[in-house]
């Protein structure tokens, strides 16, 4: 059975309940463990470190391009985020609080970063930013000249940038320093290595100090020298070379040290284009959220690929190969692949698979594999990695059992975020298997919770509230006393604002999905925002983005925000029983 709550945009916030019947199908299924938790997956081992991340740049101006643009990198489940600079179009200024009654600081920064992409970034220990959320930094940015004071004058202070990114409010740092990096008021620069990928992210926003220059170019080729990894790759704002119509290359970012990099990524100019400079490819990724350039006619001799529409970058590496590909999203085609660019060779044999799911605190998690068939000599014998957010291994099974085919690995998750399980071989063979993935929370199941009520049935209202008591015990209430509206939505500016309380974690068997609609009855509802069983919440509409706090212990707040338009006057919570 379906139940929901309904608010109006103008007017007071009131309750309706109709026939579940009216409405349309339940909410999207989990990305990766599919309706029933439940994947299928093969096995050619070979050996190698693999690593998958997305690639953003000139993003952080808000609006719908944007969003679907955060939408859509999402949905890739990239292990991080690499930004290729402007990650701010607005107010710099990280203390001015727009919204005192919002928990943290509600600056620009949140705004045009935090609300798209705060999953991605650690949070602070004094939680001054609400909308970071991640346990461990996943998200790796470069220096924009929006990103600096002032924005013409190519190397002000940077001080928003680095509180927002590198402090932790309590003397801690959040980006690598290691490794001679350099995070102050005047310039920024850093390396990350992951698995077989060292990504040496720049400053190219201080062309007005040339000893600043002349550090990050000894830095450059100093650490790339030093470096094991198998790809390396230079990240910063100024392309040295384009097909902008009417602006040169960065010509101070013309570094003959670039030579001993695999490949380059760059910004500033908002469309995708990639050029060949000094016998690598040089990417232009700056069409991720700002509105978009034109090219010269005819392009720079160099150019190879041009797109010019929102896109972002999705990069899998491997000991043998580096893929880069050009993906864009629109209203009518939500990720589509523009081009693909692949150095060293394809992927190898597929030795490992990885799939992820949300899990909260608290919640036990069960992962199992079946292998068909009996035992025999040459099968498929699968090895269970269960990976927690911040890394490393939470439970494993070596599959050393009697059956030599099943494996199975459980925990209580100890932290929220995005989990991983890990699938590979502990033989050379090859073969099927299927993997099942079971979430529970603690508290009651629902015929537990509703024994009490005066009327027990899912759809059923024992309080008279108006709230039926699937969703009543999808919001944590009490189906034995009236409850007031668990909505609440303003308007503010161009932006409605929707935010609403859930248990975390969620209740067990139900799924939580929010609705708008231009009309109370006979029209048609629409996904705003969702949470589907072994997700978190997440934006349904391309038009839409959604943050999530922690407003006391138990709890999640869920920040719904939109553009206004008549389409969108009212409101209603739908929740499922799920499997």
């Amino acid at each position: 059975m379906r139940w929901w709550v309904v608010a109006m945009m103008l007017g007071p916030v009131g309750f309706v309940c109709a026939d579940p019947d009216d409405l349309p199908g339940g909410p999207q299924t989990a990305e990766e463990f599919g309706g029933g938790l439940e994947v299928y997956g093969a096995l050619y081992p070979a050996g190698s470190e693999t690593v998958n991340f997305a690639v953003i740049g000139d993003y952080g101006a808000g609006g719908v391009g944007e969003g679907m643009v955060a939408t859509m990198v999402k949905r890739w489940l990239p292990e991080f985020i690499v930004t290729t600079g402007d990650n701010n179009y607005g107010s710099l200024d990280v203390n001015v609080d727009q919204n005192p009654g919002l928990p943290g600081v509600q600056c620009d920064w949140e705004v045009f970063v935090g609300d798209y992409y705060g999953e991605f970034i650690q949070r602070r220990r004094d939680r001054k930013f609400a909308r970071q959320t991640s346990v461990v930094q996943r998200f790796f940015p470069s220096v924009g000249n929006h990103d600096s004071w002032p924005d013409g004058g190519l190397g002000g202070p940077i001080d928003g940038y680095v509180d927002y990114f590198l402090s932790d409010g309590e003397g801690g740092v959040r980006l690598p320093v290691d490794r001679g990096a350099v995070h102050d008021s005047a310039v920024s620069y850093y390396a990350v290595r992951r698995g077989p990928v060292d990504l040496f992210i720049m400053d190219s926003d201080v062309p007005a100090f040339p000893e600043l220059m002349k550090r990050q170019r000894d830095w450059l080729a100093a650490q790339v020298k030093a470096s094991t990894a198998r790809w390396k790759l230079a990240v910063f704002h100024h392309s040295p070379v384009t097909s902008h119509p009417s602006r040169p290359g960065a010509t101070w970012m013309a570094w003959p040290e670039l030579e001993l990099v695999d490949a380059i990524l760059c910004g500033h100019d908002h469309f995708y284009e990639r050029l060949l400079y000094l016998g690598r490819p040089l990417v232009i990724c700056g069409a991720s959220g700002a509105p978009g350039y034109g090219f010269s006619n005819p392009p720079h001799p160099a150019s190879q690929f041009r797109y010019q529409g929102f896109a972002a970058m999705k990069v899998a590496a491997h000991s043998q190969g580096l893929t880069i590909e050009c993906h864009s999203t629109d209203e009518e085609v939500p990720d589509a692949i523009r081009e693909t660019l692949v150095l060293g060779s394809v992927a190898p044999a597929d030795m490992e698979d990885v799939y992820a799911f949300h899990a909260d605190a608290g919640q036990t998690v069960v992962v199992e594999s079946e292998t068909p068939g009996a035992p025999a000599v040459g099968g498929l014998d699968p090895v269970l990695m269960l990976c927690p957010p911040r890394g490393g291994v939470a439970a494993m099974d070596d599959n050393g059992g009697g059956d030599g085919r099943n494996a199975r690995v459980t925990t209580v998750a100890g932290e929220s975020g995005m989990w991983r399980v890990k699938v590979t071989a502990a033989t050379a063979a090859s073969g099927n298997y299927t993997l099942k993935l079971g979430l529970s929370s603690p508290g009651p199941r629902y015929g537990e919770w509703s024994a009490g009520l005066s009327a027990k049935g899912p759809e059923e209202d024992a309080d008279r509230d108006g709230l039926a008591n699937l969703l009543e015990y999808a919001l944590g209430t009490d189906g034995a006393v009236a409850t007031v509206s668990p909505l609440r939505v303003v308007r503010a500016g161009a932006e409605i604002v929707v935010t609403f309380d859930v248990p975390g974690p969620p209740r067990n068997g139900v799924a939580v999905v929010l609705e708008t609609g231009a009309e109370l009855t006979n029209g048609s509802w629409f996904p705003l925002v969702e949470r589907p069983v072994a997700m978190d919440w997440r934006a349904a509409d391309p038009y839409a983005t959604v943050s999530v706090g922690t407003p006391s212990a138990g709890w999640r707040r869920v920040t719904a925000r939109m553009p206004y338009g008549e389409e969108r006057l009212y409101f209603r919570l739908r929740a499922t029983a799920v499997p």
